[in-house]
């Protein structure tokens, strides 16, 4: 169901995530089928293919040279990784999905990059796989990246979205004369709040693009010309409370997906859910002990949903940061989920007429 690199870091990130449920179907909204909009063109993923919808025509598939990412302005941006002496992650672009032109590269790229968005100033906004971007004593999860004469991308500065997660301590080099090295560590609390980052992606959205950051309920919106953070969208504000932040809970965002004029149409928990929701489920089992029996979480699941079944649909503008509830919701979507097995199979998509459909 989901590629190589999408299952590593489910496996990665789930230990992590213990308490939140359904990361399997936002991850299937996020990653597996994401969808851009140029113009009046409608590109979805499906690795390894690559459909793109017109009103009024036959659907196009095109072959995935590599890692599709975006399409912006009529280009196409996709990654490639190139094995050798010294491992690149390169950066193509196309305009017709059938010839790719290598752009830039990383080099021993590893896992250290998650996602990035190619901004309109020749720059690349590059979100960090699990570690936090380090430079000059600081730490974020995203950063600004150049390429230099030859290619080679070059880390040129930090993008923190407005966060403040990492502390960084140098580390002494291991052999006199050595290099000293700098390392990020998550700030006191901010443990999982850090980890949970691992479970965002770019989407397109008017301007730029955005963050949709399912466990805190939040949308950080980026310029599209220098990547710089603009402003956060932020759906339940109590979530913040001090009662409240630090505990565990379910996600929040179920799934988005943009809309033709650059909006965000995102499914939701209540609040009352994603508040209380939590309390139907035992705490997770201690590191080294026997995972508990996956029929308590169904049972648990079931009955939370019983006590908190409302899925909410969300309009998210992008220049105001502003969510418009959508009551009733659009039409052929769900106001509730009643059972643990159709919560885990929930996803929904735009077709061409941009409209959600479920389950495409």
């Amino acid at each position: 169901m989901f590629s190589k690199p999408i299952r590593l870091l489910f496996g990665l990130l789930l230990p992590m995530l213990a308490a939140a449920q359904n990361p399997i179907g936002y991850l299937r909204s996020g990653f597996e089928g994401r969808q851009w909009w140029d113009g009046n063109r409608l590109f979805t993923t499906n690795s390894p293919v690559v459909s793109e919808e017109r009103p009024g025509q036959k659907a196009r598939s095109h072959k995935d040279p590599g890692f599709f990412r975006q399409v912006v302005k009529g280009v196409a941006y996709s990654t490639q990784k190139v094995q050798g002496e010294v491992p690149k992650l390169w950066i193509c672009r196309s305009t017709d999905l059938e010839h790719w032109e290598k752009l830039a590269y990383f080099e021993n790229p590893a896992f250290k990059v998650f996602d990035l968005f190619p901004l309109e100033n020749g720059r690349y906004l590059v979100m960090s796989a699990f570690w936090p971007w380090v430079k000059d004593g600081k730490a974020a999860p995203w950063a600004i990246w150049k390429p230099n004469e030859a290619g080679k991308l070059e880390l040129a500065s930090l993008e923190n979205g407005g966060l403040d997660l990492f502390d960084v301590r140098g580390v002494p080099a291991k052999e006199p004369g050595g290099p000293s090295t700098e390392v990020a560590e998550p700030k006191p609390g901010m443990e999982s709040v850090s980890m949970e980052l691992g479970l965002t992606f770019f989407t397109q959205v008017e301007g730029g693009f955005a963050v949709v950051w399912v466990s805190q309920g939040k949308v950080l919106v980026f310029s599209g010309e220098d990547g710089r953070w603009r402003r956060t969208g932020t759906l339940y504000p109590s979530m913040e409370d001090s009662a409240h932040a630090k505990k565990p809970k379910p996600l929040v965002f179920l799934g988005s997906r943009p809309t033709q004029e650059g909006h965000l149409l995102l499914a939701s928990r209540s609040e009352d859910a994603v508040l209380h929701a939590q309390a139907f489920f035992p705490a997770p089992a201690p590191l080294g002990a026997e995972d508990r029996d996956p029929k308590d979480d169904t049972a648990a699941h079931n009955k939370e949903l019983e006590a908190f079944p409302e899925i909410f649909w969300w309009d998210f503008d992008p220049v105001t940061a502003h969510f418009v509830r959508q009551n009733p919701p659009p039409a052929g979507m769900p106001n509730k989920i009643l059972k643990a097995s159709t919560f885990e199979s929930f996803n929904f998509w735009m077709n061409v007429k941009d409209r959600p459909v479920l389950n495409r």
